[in-house]
């Protein structure tokens, strides 16, 4: 979750780069910021959780003897 201050600091320098007033339109912008900001922590949460599994799974088979006896 780390991506929504990051968000909100782009998003505040970009207002006051272009010199931007507060609005309605700017605070609705936001919202979609935070929204695409969290779903992509999520899915790179999900991801990487997936690839994790999938390695120990790896790891574990490997960890068998080829032959059993």
């Amino acid at each position: 979750m780390i991506t929504v201050p990051f968000a909100l600091i782009g998003g505040v320098f970009m207002v006051y780069f272009y010199g931007v007033n507060l609005s309605v339109a700017v605070a609705v912008g936001f919202i979609a910021l935070f929204g695409m900001a969290i779903e992509t922590a999520m899915l790179m949460t999900i991801y990487l959780n997936e690839a994790m599994q999938n390695m120990v799974e790896s790891m574990e088979i490997q960890k068998q003897p080829l032959l059993r006896l």
